[in-house]
């Protein structure tokens, strides 16, 4: 690193392997197209999606859904970061519940399009050595019996620039089997909706999708060095 280049923005995310640093998926969309949005704010929100990834995940892994998030903590590690999460959505100004994403909903109407893939878990993680970058998928699965990496979202809204965002966050996870993936599938938990999900937003165009976070890929490597 030296004085040509940004430091790194606030919570990227950078893990090391075999002496290579790899930047996450999200660190490098972010890096390149910040969220602007007040911090305060953007952390109550972060916080809810936290706590819906870790029931979803543990709902994908056990087969059995909890209703108290602490439950689905790993480590004593995670259950610290789960109880900060808790605490931020109860006593944040923007009311938020967890309760209104509804996964267990969204799959009682679409699940019968969606099935386990054998030998791929949930948030499983790779290092993509061509490009270097890392990411975690939240659920290789299969799509109507073809391969698929779908990914759980939180959002009220979905305008057409941030399902572009999601759209090249999942074309990077489909590395995790490049070449195998059909279908990216953002699985909108909508707690805007009453019912607390929407229709899932489905492409085939991986390939496209993946050469547009390419050139994001390329960009955050100008900006910061990494």
């Amino acid at each position: 690193m030296n004085a040509q280049y940004r430091p790194l923005p606030r919570g990227a995310r950078v893990i090391e392997q075999g002496k290579i640093r790899f930047p996450s998926v999200t660190t490098i969309l972010s890096g390149v197209d910040p969220i602007r949005f007040p911090e305060f704010l953007l952390r109550q929100y972060a916080s809810r999606g936290s706590i819906s990834h870790a029931l979803g995940r543990h709902f994908l892994t056990t087969g059995r859904w909890e209703s108290d998030p602490l439950k689905t903590a790993r480590t004593p590690e995670e259950r610290i970061r789960m109880l900060e999460d808790m605490e931020i959505v109860a006593r944040g100004n923007l009311r938020l519940r967890w309760q209104d994403c509804n996964f267990p909903g969204f799959l009682e109407k679409y699940g019968r399009d969606f099935k386990p893939w054998p030998g791929k878990a949930p948030e499983e993680r790779f290092f993509d050595q061509d490009f270097r970058f890392t990411g975690a998928p939240d659920w290789p699965c299969l799509y109507k019996d073809e391969p698929a990496i779908a990914d759980l979202k939180t959002s009220g809204f979905y305008p057409a620039q941030r399902v572009l965002r999601f759209m090249k966050q999942l074309a990077a996870y489909a590395r995790i089997a490049a070449g195998e993936i059909k279908y990216i599938i953002t699985i909108p938990l909508n707690p805007r909706n009453k019912c607390g999900f929407g229709e899932p937003i489905v492409s085939t165009n991986v390939d496209g999708y993946f050469n547009m976070f390419v050139r994001d890929r390329w960009m955050f490597l100008r900006l910061f060095g990494l």
